[in-house]
């Protein structure tokens, strides 16, 4: 699988993280219709234009973590049937294929990063005349402003500042945007609380001459009930 960079500066010069995630404000927020921060006002901004979240960066914060609290966290394709067959057509190179079934994923779960960034690598290996550069700039858009909520809330560096996602899929996918070879590393979960589990990943001695020896990366499992 080819590695996409366009936001690896998001997550490489990020260095000030908001405080804890406040999830009792996050849940009312979103579920309350007079809401700036509405989910589903976030899901249409975000379908259709993406520019108020560049203007509002809070907005990325609520719809990424939100979607915790949301009907879309139901919704979600990962690891279903048609989930695993979007990524074996991906596997496959048959982009055009997974192109038809990725979109179809969309619809039900707009907010899936793994998706968005799996459709951007379809897209672009199958661009002649530079027919879906439209949907290429507001897929590549999406994906900015999912990894910023991520990149916004910690740096992997340590348990204190560990990245926290919602989804195991968006931990892997959030590693494929670092570059990460997951081949030198081992992975060590804990239950670290109630509604997480924390990854730590430690790269193995005979490459630790390399920089990242260790991430963290704190994955939300259910914390509908908080």
């Amino acid at each position: 699988m080819k590695f996409i960079y366009f936001i690896l500066p998001l997550l490489a010069l990020n260095f000030a993280f908001s405080q804890q995630i406040n999830f009792e404000q996050l849940k009312a927020f979103v579920n309350d219709k007079n809401s700036p921060f509405y989910y589903d006002h976030l899901i249409y901004e975000f379908l259709n234009d993406t520019s108020a979240f560049h203007k509002e960066y809070q907005k990325s914060y609520y719809l990424y973590y939100g979607k915790l609290f949301s009907s879309y966290k139901y919704k979600s394709s990962e690891l279903k049937p048609r989930h695993l067959k979007f990524m074996k057509q991906l596997a496959s190179k048959k982009y055009a294929k997974a192109v038809i079934l990725g979109e179809e994923l969309l619809k039900n779960d707009p907010i899936n990063l793994t998706i968005i960034l799996n459709l951007i690598i379809c897209y672009s290996e199958n661009n002649q005349n530079n027919e879906n550069d439209e949907r290429l700039k507001l897929l590549k858009n999406q994906a900015e402003i999912l990894m910023k909520a991520i990149a916004d809330y910690g740096d992997g560096k340590n348990i204190n500042t560990a990245f926290k996602v919602i989804s195991l899929s968006d931990e892997f996918s959030l590693l494929n945007y670092l570059g990460i070879n997951l081949e030198m590393y081992s992975r060590n979960s804990i239950k670290y609380n109630l509604n997480t589990v924390l990854d730590i990943w430690t790269k193995e001695q005979k490459y630790q001459k390399d920089k990242r020896n260790k991430i963290f990366i704190e994955v939300f499992t259910d914390i509908s009930t908080k």
